[in-house]
């Protein structure tokens, strides 16, 4: 597990990054080769779906993340989101699924999902002016409420004067949601 508040700079590969990559060249083929099309696709949903999910979840159980980690991660997610889109592109060449190209609702379904975990990311990675952080808030996701706000404070590791002045100049009365229906706002 990294420490995602003492990162001071980013890397381009990062080592987990590798071990999943190595995991699906390893493992998709022969996983591709068991399945027909339609069995192969619904595995390639549910493995992107919950992948996806789980990584917003352990960020979400950060306590906290540096500008620079934020940075880090969104890249990290950036590099898994594209071996996702081509878990299509492991294995033989003849496969036919390889050869249809990505189906239309698996890449909308992970386009979607990391959309959700670039938003957060971003926001942690926002520097700490107050006026700048409530500003991004409400453009990036404009469905958040205050405790959707105090959880990227939260990860950001503003203090509790800060984090006050902040709340004070959200107007909640327009922002509606959750992180639980964040999907909504995507």
């Amino acid at each position: 597990s990294a420490n995602w508040t003492n990162i001071e700079e980013v890397v381009l590969e990062n080592q987990y990054v590798n071990v999943v990559q190595a995991v699906l060249v390893k493992d998709i083929p022969t996983i591709r080769n068991g399945l027909s099309d339609n069995y192969f696709r619904t595995f390639c949903t549910k493995l992107a779906s919950s992948a996806l999910d789980t990584f917003l979840d352990i960020i979400f159980r950060q306590k906290r993340i540096s500008e620079m980690g934020a940075q880090q991660m969104l890249l990290d997610m950036y590099n898994i989101k594209t071996q996702l889109l081509n878990l299509h592109s492991f294995g033989p060449d003849d496969n036919s699924y390889r050869q249809s190209g990505i189906p239309a609702m698996y890449e909308k379904l992970v386009t979607g999902r990391f959309a959700r975990i670039e938003v957060v990311l971003k926001l942690v990675g926002t520097p700490e002016d107050e006026a700048m952080l409530v500003e991004r808030f409400r453009i990036m996701w404009p469905e958040g409420n205050a405790s959707d706000l105090e959880k990227i404070m939260s990860l950001k590791g503003v203090g509790n004067k800060s984090r006050q002045t902040i709340l004070e100049s959200f107007d909640t009365s327009g922002a509606l949601g959750s992180v639980a229906n964040m999907g909504s706002a995507f």
